[in-house]
């Protein structure tokens, strides 16, 4: 994905997030747990900062093992406001 990164592992439900270069973008991960009696969800979200700087971020989920995830992928300008966000990646994994 241009100007960005995401990383999921399964074992430990690790993800890692990039944004790559300081600008007016960041990215913001949803993941959800469809499969789960009461679904829930966990948000990451990670924007550059500062003259041409890029930075990362690493959060630490907690899903059922076995489960399967729906993982989307957004850009966003400014994170409070849902408007700003557009999908740019989705996927399906297992916890």
């Amino acid at each position: 994905m241009p100007g960005g990164q995401v990383k999921f592992t399964s074992k430990g439900e690790i993800l890692k997030i990039w944004d790559m270069k300081a600008g007016k973008t960041g990215l913001y991960v949803s993941v959800y747990d469809e499969s789960a009696k009461n679904p829930t969800f966990d948000t990451c979200h990670v924007k550059g900062k500062g003259k041409g700087k890029g930075k990362g971020k690493t959060c630490d989920m907690k899903f059922k093992n076995g489960h399967k995830l729906d993982i989307n992928v957004f850009s966003y300008t400014k994170l409070s406001d849902h408007n700003t966000r557009e999908l740019v990646a989705s996927r399906q994994d297992k916890a």
